[in-house]
Formats: structure tokens, sequence, C-alpha cells
């Protein structure tokens, strides 16, 4: 029955599946001469408590640790280069741990590699990283305290990346990043603090859904389109500035975002459909078009806590299906009020030919 592991020779890997399953297994020490462990080495031995990495690794495979249910806390080398997908996922990991932020090696954080690391409170990312993989810290219900670096390298941050971490509170994205996945940060519902950097081009569907604390945002001049179910359900944000070069909204955008006080508006194509906004969003008084014209009480919607389903953008006004049922309204009001004033006036020259007779 094996429960510490050491190895005699000097190996130049660990191979796939080596070790996996090996319920008894309590504390590994991989030697320095080890360039690579290999996808599920240690996989599911859920007993592991201790993993002491070698100075030589360079990667660490798919699944290498998935689901030692044991393990706490690790030092990656600097090293490392790539840390696999899935390589800790689901482990009881509190911290990850770096040998030298400064010096460290590490390039690229793979697809889940930290997935429902749910016991995960501290992250610090190295300034080397370039690439955080779709869904790499999803579901890190209590990291409190994410780091990157403000001279970091990161230029992608995949899809779900920090999906569900629900004790999230702020984070500070580097200038270097150029992509944001989708759904990013979808149900990160104590984030308060978030900044989109210059450089971004688009903000993906539900980057930001059901992040219920954010209050302001501000979105940059390089950002030129806001996708589908961006800002759904930011039910705290009060404020967003969004400049003139964003072109395209997707639908939902901000959909129940019932806290907004002022929006302004970019003009769009003529033509550019939108149903940016939803249920319970009271748009009178509060939507901004190109800076100068705000939507009035006789163009808004008159009673309040309505759906607005559809917002045209068109040159120099808004249409809603509201805007379009009022100016309705007003060409019909208009229409009988000049049939009265005929009628009224036609009257009147008979009364004046009466008189005369």
């Amino acid at each position: 029955m094996v429960t510490i592991l050491n190895f005699p020779d000097s190996p130049t890997s660990i191979e796939a599946t080596a070790f996996r399953g090996y319920l008894t297994l309590t504390s590994v020490k991989i030697p320095d001469s080890v360039l690579i462990i290999g996808a599920e080495a240690f996989a599911w031995c859920s007993s592991l408590e201790e993993v002491i990495m070698g100075a030589g690794l360079k990667t660490i495979g798919a699944s290498a640790f998935e689901g030692c249910s044991s393990l706490k806390s690790v030092v990656i080398p600097d090293s490392v280069t790539e840390i696999h997908g899935y390589a800790f996922y689901q482990t009881k990991l509190t911290s990850v741990k770096f040998q030298s932020l400064s010096d460290s090696a590490l390039t690229e954080i793979g697809d889940y590699a930290f997935t429902n690391c749910d016991s995960l409170n501290t992250v610090t990312i190295p300034p080397s990283v370039r690439t955080i993989g779709d869904g790499a810290f999803k579901g890190c219900s209590h990291i409190t305290t994410l780091t990157i670096s403000d001279k970091s390298l990161l230029t992608n941050i995949g899809p779900a990346a920090f999906e569900k971490c629900v004790d999230l509170e702020a984070i500070l994205i580097p200038d270097s990043t150029r992509v944001i996945g989708c759904c990013t940060f979808k149900d990160c519902s104590k984030l308060k603090s978030v900044n989109i950097p210059n450089g971004i081009c688009d903000i993906p569907p539900q980057a930001f859904k059901r992040c219920s604390s954010i209050t302001s945002i501000t979105i940059p001049d390089s950002v030129t389109g806001i996708d589908n179910d961006a800002f759904y359900g930011c039910s705290s944000l009060k404020s967003i500035h969004i400049p003139d070069s964003v072109m395209a909204f997707g639908h939902r955008a901000f959909w129940e975002c019932n806290a907004l006080g002022s929006i302004r508006l970019p003009q769009l194509h003529q033509g550019a459909q939108v149903d940016i906004f939803g249920v319970d969003y009271d748009i009178r008084n509060r939507l901004i078009m190109n800076g100068f014209m705000q939507l009035s009480r006789r163009f808004g919607v008159m009673g309040g806590n309505q759906t607005i389903k559809y917002l045209r953008l068109l040159t120099g006004f808004v249409v809603t299906d509201a805007f379009r049922d009022a100016r309705a309204r007003d060409a019909r009001d208009a229409r009988d009020a000049r049939d009265a004033r005929d009628a009224r006036d036609a009257r009147d020259a008979r009364d004046a030919r009466d008189v005369k007779l």
C-alpha cells in the first residue's frame, strides 16, 4: 500500500495515468529531472494531500490532479510554462502559489484547469500568463482575491473563465487584454469593481450577466459592440457610459437593469433593431440620445414598470413599441383636432352667413 511516493532514479516524465486512482497515496515528491507530468498521472488520488514539484518541471498535463479531493495547496515552480486543461479540476485547493511571480515562465492556464475548486480563495496570476482558458476558474465560489499585475502580458480571457465566482468582489483587467470571452464574469454576484480595458473590441454575450452588485461601468472607445445579454440582470447598475464607437447592441443587453438612472446611447446605423431593455425597466426620462436629446414623458412609457420590447435607433430619434403607439395616438389626436377645427370653422362660416342674411 503506497502512501508516500519518491522517485529513486531521475525520470524525465511521469507517464499518463501512471498513478491514477491510487486511493492511499498521501504525498508525492517529484524530482527536478521531471519535465512533464502526463495526463491523469495522479487523477482521483482522493487521499493525496501534498505535492512537491521539482524545479525542472515544464508541463502539468491535462487532468493531472483532477479529483484529488484532499489536495489543499500547491506551489507551481517558475519553470512551468503550461498548465493544461482540467489539471486541478475539482480539488480542494485553498490557494494557488507560484515560486516567484516575477520569474515565472507560465504562459497559459488551460481550459477548466481549476474549475470547481470551491475552497480556493486566493489567486495571483503571474505577469507572464498570456491566456486564461475557458472556464479556468469557473465555479470557484469562494475566491475573494484575484490579482493580475498591471504589467501583465495577458491578452485573452476565455469564455466563462470566472463564471460563478460568487465571492469575487473586484478584479483589475490589465490593459494588455484584447479578448474577453462570453460569460466571463457571469453570476459573479458580489463583483462590485471591474474595468474594461481600452483595446477590447466587443463585450461578448453574457459577459457580466447577473453581476448584481456592479453599480457603474465605463465602456472604452475601443468597443464597437455590446452583445446579447451582456449586462442582463445587473440590478444594481446605476450608470454606464457608452461611447460613440459602439455601433451594435445585442438582444437583452440591459434587461433587468432596473436601477439605471440615465443612459447615453450613440447613434446607430439606420434600421438597427435591438431589444436591449427588459421587464420592469421604466425608460421614461432616462434615455439620452447623442448626448443632447432626452426621451420625454410624451414619447416614453406613460405607465411605470412596462416592458420595452424593441428599441429602434434612427437618425435623430428613438422609436420603441410604446413610442410608435404614442405617435399613432398623437396622429389620431391631431387628425381629430383638425377635423374638429374644420367643423368649427365651417360652422362659424355658416353662422356668419346667417348673420348677414
